[in-house]
């Protein structure tokens, strides 16, 4: 009712109407006069959102409202407006722009302001109407929809690069299995000393290849680890060691944590991340310079993204640095910012990290090096620190019985060479449904159950499953062109010795791992 009675109070008086409805506006409804380059008028919203009062408005020119980086955009958009109202675009006497505002306190607000433009009969700029509407709020929350939308195409993206990675490693790596058996066994017949030389050319090549494999499922978060809990120090001391003994392009400091949190790791996995971060030190040292690596605890207070305490190891190294529009890239797989680069890198890295729970962050400043800053949680179980490994090689008065099952039948039958070469007894299938038939026929006999994970039918897990109902107590030992993380999270957890083999695999390594399960 109030309303009604102003508005009708105020109907034979339009100056007051519009009055009244300018200072009721949420809006800062303003107005701009060339002639004496001032504002003459600003709503009184104009306070609350700038902290100037109507009459300090006044006082100031009309591109003071903005920061030094619009006042450029305005000024630019103003003379190409002016431009097109001259050359008969009547349109351009209208515009809609976004521009940062400073308000009195110093701090800025972003505004998107309507603009009319009024032009003398000489087509010269006498003055603009404007309405300025604080928009803050919806960028800030339009900038974190983006920021979502990117995490969530990276994330896809990222997942089907591992998907593609993981496959492409499991089937190389069961060809790579294929060829190690067969170079080994020849290289253990062949008496010819150049035979044997070439066969060492090609067992060191199918190694180099099972590092790429490695990295490969490192990506896709498929490789075998064997997390223990390790002392930092100690692993990076031991990593340094080999540069102590060769040419190294760069002084290497390391700074140690005295008193220094265990932390749960693959013992490899570290050594290739470290080994990683410090080839891309080297690379961005291109005239020698000084890499530091310092590692330390830290406890992260709760408001933090990551709250927890952890291990920090820092690399950091004083070469040519990063371009900060190349710096949301450096984690992609295959990107590198030098010719002729090759291999995974930091996307490499940061799959390993994540793999242990872990996170890392990269400050880099073009010319003015690099530093990385991993940080892997606190291990608060019992671990492996000091503790000594026992013998592999048990003796044993009776041949133990194996179970092999593999749908690949050049890696069954070269399995099979291998595994009666080291004292076992061996009974082979091609298939789960097949495997299951003969341990009915010998369960006395069947001690352990070697099985490849991924095969048609019933894959490896159903198989041991079913056999283990079967058969009580026997042991089992998977395999496969993919690595552990295809067990379950809760199979993980329970069975935090997993035994598993990696393929490919050397005869040694398989009787030490059958040897160690049957021990």
């Amino acid at each position: 009712m109030a309303l009604t009675n102003t508005v009708r109070l105020a109907s034979c008086d339009f100056n007051a109407i519009y009055q009244f409805m300018a200072e009721q506006s949420g809006d800062i409804i303003w107005l701009y006069d060339f002639s004496v380059d001032r504002y003459i008028y600003a709503s009184p919203s104009v306070e609350r959102f700038r902290g100037f009062t109507q009459e300090e408005i006044k006082q100031q020119h009309l591109l003071d409202a903005l920061t030094p980086e619009d006042q450029e955009k305005a000024k630019k958009q103003i003379t190409e407006r002016l431009e097109r109202i001259n050359s008969g675009d009547a349109s351009a006497r209208f515009g809609i722009s976004e521009y940062e505002q400073v308000c009195k306190d110093g701090s800025t607000i972003m505004t998107e302001v309507m603009s009319t433009f009024i032009v003398d009969n000489e087509g010269k700029l006498a003055g603009i109407v404007g309405v300025a509407r604080d928009i803050t709020e919806r960028k800030r929350i339009e900038s974190e929809h983006k920021k979502l939308q990117e995490q969530l195409i990276k994330a896809g993206k990222m997942e089907s690069i591992g998907r593609i990675a993981g496959g492409i490693a499991h089937t190389f790596n069961n060809k790579l299995q294929t060829i190690m058996s067969s170079a080994e066994l020849l290289d253990n017949s062949a008496a010819d000393p150049e035979q044997k030389q070439f066969l060492n050319v090609i067992q060191t090549s199918i190694h180099e290849c099972s590092k790429l494999t490695n990295q490969l499922l490192t990506l896709a978060k498929k490789q075998a680890v064997m997390p223990k809990v390790v002392n930092g120090n100690e692993l990076i001391a031991q990593q340094l060691e080999q540069y102590h003994t060769q040419d190294c392009p760069a002084s290497i400091t390391f700074n140690p944590e005295p008193h220094l949190w265990p932390f749960r790791i693959d013992p490899a996995q570290f050594d290739n991340m470290l080994e990683s971060l410090l080839r891309n030190s080297f690379e961005a040292l291109q005239d020698g310079g000084t890499i530091t690596i310092t590692i330390t605890t830290k406890n992260i207070p709760a408001s933090h993204d990551h709250p927890q305490d952890i291990c920090a190891i820092e690399v950091a190294d004083s070469g040519c640095g990063i371009p900060p529009h190349l710096l949301k890239q450096v984690c992609e797989p295959f990107f590198s910012t030098k010719p002729g680069a090759k291999g995974l890198g930091l996307s490499m890295v940061n799959g390993i990290i994540e793999q242990n729970n872990g996170h890392m962050t990269i400050e880099s400043r073009q010319d003015n090096g690099t530093i990385c800053r991993i940080f892997l949680p606190r291990s608060i179980e019992p671990g492996s620190l000091n503790r000594k490994e026992t013998g592999i090689f048990p003796s044993s008065s009776r041949k133990a019985t194996v179970l092999l099952v593999d749908d690949d039948s050049a890696i069954r039958h070269l399995t099979r060479i291998f595994l009666e070469k080291s004292g076992f007894n061996v009974l082979e299938a091609e298939s789960g449904e097949k495997a299951l038939g003969i341990a009915g026929s010998y369960p006395e006999y069947i001690d352990v159950l070697l099985t490849d994970m991924i095969m048609p039918g019933m894959n490896g897990r159903q198989l041991a499953e079913a056999t283990a109902e079967l058969l009580p107590g026997i042991k089992i030992l998977y395999m496969s062109g993919y690595s552990s993380n295809i067990l379950t999270d809760s199979e993980a957890k329970a069975t935090p010795e997993v035994n598993f083999l990696a393929k490919p695999f050397s005869r040694e390594l398989l009787a030490t791992t059958m040897l160690g399960i049957l021990g």
